[in-house]
């Protein structure tokens, strides 16, 4: 995820944080740490860049017709938020 970090402070420095470049790695990094099991920064994370990818290219562009629809939800019963992997399953 160091790697995702590291990408994502260089594009907001030479792109800005709305460029579709940046936005994209963003996503990657909510994904990377939807992956890792770090949900509480991924949930944030994810949200966030659904909602500048909308302001920035619309609702009807195809990156946010697809990061929504990519929208991580993690798996298992309990509580909204809290999958199989917080659970210890």
């Amino acid at each position: 995820m160091s790697y995702f970090r590291r990408a994502l402070a260089g594009a907001e420095r030479v792109h800005g944080p709305d460029a579709p470049d940046t936005l994209a790695i963003r996503g990657n990094l909510a994904h990377a740490s939807f992956s890792a099991g770090d949900f509480g920064r991924a949930s944030p994370l994810h949200e966030q860049t659904l909602t500048d990818t909308r302001r920035v290219l619309g609702p009807d562009d195809y990156p946010s017709t697809a990061r929504r629809s990519r929208t991580p939800r993690p798996a298992g019963p309990g509580p909204p938020g809290i999958g199989a992997r917080e659970q210890g399953s």
